[in-house]
C-alpha cells in the first residue's frame, strides 16, 4: 500500500445556523479544527475542538494562552473553556458560550490579534 504525505486543509461542513459564526471564527485560527458542536436546546452552545498538532501543549497554550484571557476578560462566566484528554489519549478542547453572545465571541475571536488566517 502506498503512504502518502497528508495534510491539513479546511473543510466545508454543515454546522447548526445559531453557532456557524463562532465556529467560522473558531476554525480561522491555524491549526485549530472545530470536531463537533451544536447551537444548544437551552441557553448554550457547545463547540469541541482540536490543534492539528497531536501533544498537549499546542492545544492547551491555545486555550489557556491565546483565546482564554481575552474571552475571559470581555465575557466572564458566560464563556467557559477546557481542555480534556479522551480514553485514546487525544488531546480536546471544548468551548462553551451563552446563546445570547455567540455573535459577540465570533466578533472577539476575529480580534485576537496575529493568528488570523489570510483570507
Amino acid at each position: 500500500m502506498t503512504v502518502h504525505r497528508q495534510v491539513w486543509i479546511k473543510v466545508n461542513a454543515q454546522v447548526d445556523a445559531g453557532i456557524a459564526s463562532l465556529i467560522e471564527a473558531l476554525n480561522a485560527f491555524p491549526g485549530i479544527r472545530s470536531l463537533e458542536s451544536c447551537e444548544g436546546a437551552g441557553d448554550a452552545a457547545w463547540v469541541c475542538f482540536d490543534c492539528n498538532e497531536t501533544d498537549w501543549k499546542a492545544i492547551s497554550e491555545f486555550v489557556l494562552a491565546v483565546i482564554g484571557p481575552p474571552l475571559m476578560a470581555a465575557f466572564g462566566d458566560r464563556v467557559t473553556l477546557t481542555v480534556t484528554i479522551t480514553d485514546s489519549g487525544l488531546y480536546r478542547a471544548e468551548m462553551t458560550v451563552d446563546k445570547s453572545i455567540i455573535s459577540a465571541v465570533a466578533e472577539a475571536l476575529k480580534q485576537i490579534p496575529g493568528l488570523r488566517v489570510a483570507a
